[in-house]
């Protein structure tokens, strides 16, 4: 398999299937067109159609009322097994960051809605004794609600609501992989990667990422359950597993590619789908 297909996977879309969510005049998600029918009929008094898209109806106008209606929509989601379990976390609704949200919602009920989420990796490496960088890989949890088992950075999470990137990610840090606070606050924002894909919904996620080199004697340890273990790779090996397993985690790996070619281990003169690699990384989110 080739690493282009690593990110191909993350970047296949099926236009038509999906109605646009729209709130002031924004597109802020997709939806199926079956789901987007029972929300409107279900909800009347809050949801409608609008020259083919879902939109909120005019008495439902401010961002503590569209909170309101969305909550109750993440319960008929629960109800109805559209959703997994509440990660009881709530996510902005916004197309940029420094965007204002137009409201909060449930983690886990973005997903029906096509929602854009956004989250945070932490790309760890040491330096072994001959001078090689080595990437600190974590294993999910067998317990995870998503890819259980599979292969992920040391430390990453979604990102809520009232909190900042940095702070996220050095919570997150603590939480996953014991990282000390003072120690997790040396990470350096280095970008981000988006993946747009469709399966029955249809998935938006920016991902913004930290480096941070650990001291070589530190070990990362379980914390919070959601990681199994810890083990150090080299870049050839990982990318050896790219190429002939599915043992990564599917949105972490096209962060982990990220890193292998800001670090100089995949690169135009060894890759020959640079550069379509290199574009999609960052694919366009706001278009089927």
């Amino acid at each position: 398999m080739a690493l282009f297909d690593r990110i191909q996977a993350v970047q296949q879309r099926s236009p038509g299937s999906f109605i646009p969510f729209r709130i002031e005049n924004e597109t802020v998600g997709f939806l199926p067109t079956d789901l987007a029918w029972r929300l409107s009929t279900t909800f009347d008094q809050a949801l409608a159609f609008e020259n083919d898209c879902l939109v909120f109806c005019s008495l439902v106008s401010d961002f503590e009322g569209r909170s309101a209606v969305l909550a109750e929509v993440s319960d008929f989601f629960l109800e109805n097994k559209l959703m997994p379990n509440p990660r009881n976390e709530l996510y902005p609704i916004k197309n940029n960051w420094n965007q204002t949200p137009f409201a909060l919602l449930e983690r886990n009920a973005s997903i029906p809605l096509g929602l854009v989420t956004y989250g945070v990796n932490l790309n760890a490496w040491t330096i072994d004794t001959k001078g090689e960088k080595l990437l600190w890989v974590g294993k999910r949890s067998l317990q995870k609600q998503t890819e259980p088992g599979k292969l992920d950075h040391i430390a990453a999470g979604g990102q809520p609501a009232h909190i900042s990137l940095h702070a996220n990610m050095v919570k997150e840090a603590e939480e996953e992989a014991s990282i000390p606070q003072e120690l997790a606050r040396l990470c350096k924002p280095v970008g981000a990667v988006v993946g747009h894909y469709h399966d029955e919904y249809c998935r938006r996620f920016i991902h913004y990422d930290f480096d941070l080199e650990l001291p070589r004697e530190f070990q990362p340890k379980p914390l919070d359950g959601e990681v199994e273990n810890f083990q150090l790779m080299s870049p050839e090996q990982i990318i050896h597993l790219l190429r002939t397993s599915d043992e990564f985690d599917l949105e972490s790996t096209i962060a982990i590619i990220d890193w292998l070619i800001r670090h100089g281990f995949v690169h135009a003169e060894n890759e020959p789908d640079f550069d379509h690699i290199y574009a999609g990384l960052r694919a366009d989110l706001f278009r089927l």
